[in-house]
């Protein structure tokens, strides 16, 4: 459902989206509204973002180690080459 859709929905209080994009095209279908954030409406984005940093008010966002799980996937996957094991 798009953002434009569930704002037509007066109960609608806060907002959580799930990517970088999708946090952006809210935040602007909000602000097409005339709405407020956070007055109006909360938001909370995932993957955390440079540009959320600057807006005004500052936007929540849930950041992902992404370095970290990278190197833990890494590993996980040279132990399974190293001594694989049965996973069915």
């Amino acid at each position: 459902m798009k953002t434009k859709e569930l704002l037509e929905h007066k109960e609608i209080t806060a907002l959580y989206s799930t990517n970088y994009y999708m946090t952006l095209g809210a935040m602007q279908a909000i602000y097409e509204q005339k709405l407020t954030i956070p007055d109006d409406i909360s938001v909370i984005g995932f993957d955390y973002f440079e540009l959320s940093d600057i807006l005004q008010p500052k936007l929540t966002v849930v950041e992902q180690p992404v370095q970290e799980i990278g190197q833990m996937i890494g590993k996980l996957l040279m132990d399974q080459i190293k001594k694989p094991q049965n996973t069915v």
